[in-house]
């Protein structure tokens, strides 16, 4: 597995048995990528959503897409 992906994660949103990619985030460099397919307020949701999680401490898993 290259460096680069040893330090990305997805954050996804599940939904009737599917998990709908909200976001992917490298948590070394802090590069974020949000699918286009979401407005400039949606994408500001999403930030904010990731991040409230961070400040709570939740821990996250990796997960194989």
């Amino acid at each position: 597995m290259a460096k680069d992906q040893e330090n990305a994660g997805a954050f996804v949103k599940e939904s009737k048995g599917a998990r709908e990619l909200l976001m992917l985030y490298n948590y070394a460099t802090g590069e974020v990528f949000i699918p286009s397919r979401y407005s400039e307020i949606e994408r500001i949701k999403i930030k904010q959503k990731f991040n409230i999680l961070l400040l709570k401490g939740t821990t996250y898993k990796f997960i194989e897409m």
